[in-house]
């Protein structure tokens, strides 16, 4: 019956018509209630002569959408920013404070929907006017707190082209600002994960706003998270850090060589997902001499360089390393060397960002011929690409490689190729492959 104005709505004629069936329209003989599309479609539209009409007729005020996401009429037209209606998460200032004068019966579940709301699109100043208006108990501010220091969330309009801007951080920063000065707590976790709000900043790209506020009011840069890591670890292990989150951590105070509860630091981390010069810039940041921090190992007996390979870092990172100081041969406590590290599988290394890393350590020296305590060689490591992450042309590509290795590398490749005829594993191993750690492989393979 709807389907008319649906395609038109805005012509004289097509309000007749809807008007004509509303006369005969009851929910009894709409028991599915397929009215509510053109009930939506009017405030789409903007047609408050249409909504009113229905609304005359009997429509439930409360009719959600029939698909997702399901909103009511109250909801819709608030999403849309209509004069009449309201939502705070819009940043509809002067309606949501003009309906908190007019109306009283808000309950006190609605109002802590307003603020949390607010606060996850970032609405700064439409939190402001519900701080101002309404008593918040400590426990909901904390939990718009919460909801400020998280992905925004994306309101009808947005334009996802557009990203994240300038303006919208700075939004975020004040709107932190205003639910601490309201009684939030910037050292606060959050009660989903129990990760602190600073570790949570730090691992959003585009919350660069909240991490600055929340170490600007006190935060805590080095508390410690789960497994003891703290906010720049959880920077330095993300897939591609940002160094601005990495400079106004450090600029705060944070520690690069701050050991984890397995001794790992977030020197570690960066080495094994990170650029040259953002190890460069933490080291800068150490307290010890660079020569002394470059040596750290983890509990594991695993240096940077073990990261870094197993990372399949860029060749400046490992011959920054290895103009260090770091053994090429140097092995972990299960036997694992820089290059087996390298030429373990992972999710997130490409076949050429390993064939890369191995040969930069062949060239400089590397065994291919030692085995680890499973007897694990270089061609298990190799073998394990095509099945561990079922990667069709990872053979030729490694194939590939094996014939075509610089001149200097030769001798070290003929060890690598003669290794296959090694023993074969003795027990049982699984590879996981966790990017950037190689300890994770010697964690995991304890009998």
């Amino acid at each position: 019956m709807v389907e008319p104005y649906l395609r038109h709505g805005s012509r004289p004629e097509d309000r007749e018509y809807l008007t004509d069936i509303l006369e005969t329209w009851s929910a009894e003989l709409d028991p599915d209630n397929y009215i509510e599309r053109a009930l939506h479609e009017a405030i789409t539209k903007g047609e408050d002569v249409a909504v009113q009409t229905m609304l005359d007729a009997g429509l439930n005020p409360m009719l959600r959408q029939l698909c997702d996401p399901g909103f009511t009429p109250l909801l819709a037209a608030a999403q849309l920013g209509r004069l009449q209606l309201v939502a705070a998460r819009n940043n509809q200032v002067a309606v949501t404070a003009y309906l908190l004068e007019i109306w009283d019966g808000w309950t006190e579940e609605e109002k802590l929907w307003a603020l949390t709301d607010a606060a996850w699109a970032w609405c700064d100043e439409t939190a402001t006017v519900l701080l101002s208006k309404v008593s918040y108990e400590a426990g909901d501010i904390q939990e718009a707190l919460e909801k400020v220091v998280d992905i925004r969330v994306m309101l009808a309009g947005f334009d996802v082209r557009r990203g994240i801007t300038a303006d919208d951080c700075d939004s975020q920063q004040r709107l932190v600002c205003r639910l601490i000065d309201a009684g939030g707590n910037p050292d606060g976790e959050d009660r989903g994960n129990h990760w602190p709000l600073v570790h949570i900043a730090s691992t959003i790209r585009d919350c660069i706003g909240a991490l600055k506020e929340l170490l600007e009011r006190g935060a805590d840069p080095n508390c410690p998270g789960p497994q003891g890591k703290n906010a720049l670890h959880r920077t330095c292990s993300s897939f591609r850090p940002d160094t601005t989150t990495l400079e106004t951590l450090l600029q705060h105070g944070a520690l690069p060589d701050l050991a984890d509860d397995v001794e790992e630091t977030a020197l570690h981390a960066i080495a094994g997902a990170g650029t040259l010069a953002q190890l460069q810039l933490c080291l800068s940041y150490c307290g010890a001499p660079d020569g002394d921090s470059i040596q750290l190992l983890n509990s594991h007996g695993e240096s940077l360089l073990h990261y870094a390979a197993a990372g399949g870092r860029e060749d400046d990172m490992l011959e920054f390393l290895l103009a260090s100081g770091l053994d090429v041969n140097m092995t972990n406590d299960n036997g694992w060397t820089p290059l087996m590290c390298a030429l373990m599988s992972t999710k997130t290394k490409p076949v050429g960002d390993m064939c890369r890393a191995a040969e930069t350590l062949l060239r400089h020296g590397a065994r291919a011929d030692l085995m680890t305590d499973e007897d694990w060689t270089p061609l298990h490591a190799l073998g394990s690409w095509h099945l561990r992450w079922q990667r069709p042309g990872a053979g030729a590509d490694i194939g590939g490689w094996l014939g075509s290795s610089s001149r200097a590398a030769r001798p070290s490749m003929c060890n690598l190729a003669s290794s296959v005829a090694l023993p074969a594993v003795r027990g049982r191993c699984v590879i996981y492959g966790g990017f950037g750690c190689a300890g994770s492989w010697r964690r995991r393979r304890r009998r």
